[in-house]
């Protein structure tokens, strides 16, 4: 017989618990579309960076290429996650999002 050899399985960071908080949403009396639109977004967050760690968040975020307002959409999300774990809200995310784009239109 051929050896097999079992693949390396890095460990993953904890995943966040979609059921919770799409719980939260509707307990929140968040709209069906909305909460379809974060869970979709949370997915999105949580193959890109560790969840975990607001700062990974803030840093994935304001560096992705796409608009603004995008932008400001993943990071309401994360929100969400954050207020549905009962935890403090990303601090000046807003406001990193904001200098990074005007600094890359400096660039230009």
């Amino acid at each position: 017989g051929t050896a097999t050899s079992s693949p390396v399985i890095k460990s993953l960071p904890p995943l966040i618990n979609i059921s919770k908080v799409e719980e939260w949403m509707k307990s929140n009396a968040y709209e069906p579309t909305t909460i379809k639109q974060t869970i979709k977004r949370l997915r999105h967050l949580m193959s890109n960076c560790d969840t975990n760690y607001p700062e990974e968040v803030k840093k994935f975020v304001s560096n992705k290429s796409c608009s603004n307002a995008y932008k400001e959409c993943l990071i309401e999300t994360y929100d969400i996650y954050m207020q549905s774990k009962n935890k403090r809200k990303i601090a000046n995310c807003k406001r990193t999002i904001e200098l990074s784009a005007s600094l890359s239109l400096l660039m230009d």
